[in-house]
């Protein structure tokens, strides 16, 4: 087990969500979260295991189990890194963009 993966599950997770937040309410929102996907996953899978993928989302993590991509040590380790790169994310931009949404 790389620390290494959990760390970009963390950062890849955060900056899609930041992507995610940051394109709230505009019209070809779903436009630049499909490209910070693709750029995310394409600098992810620069990992010297070639056959990990970021799953950048715990319901992924879960398939990834389930096609025995990932052994069941490894779910807890990854759905904790994305939910905090998340929950960053949130607080970051929040901080930062002083927006008063109610969701």
């Amino acid at each position: 087990m790389s620390i290494k993966k959990y760390t970009i599950e963390f950062l890849g997770t955060l900056a899609l969500t930041l992507i995610i937040l940051s394109t709230l309410h505009y019209v070809y929102d779903f436009l630049a979260i499909g490209i910070g996907l693709s750029i995310i996953i394409f600098i992810a899978s620069k990992h010297e295991d070639p056959n990990y993928l970021p799953a950048l989302n715990p319901a992924i993590v879960l398939v990834f189990y389930f096609i025995r991509s990932i052994s069941w040590t490894e779910i807890l380790p990854f759905i904790v890194a994305e939910v905090l790169g998340a929950g960053f994310a949130t607080l970051l931009f929040f901080h930062f963009t002083k927006k008063k949404y109610i969701l």
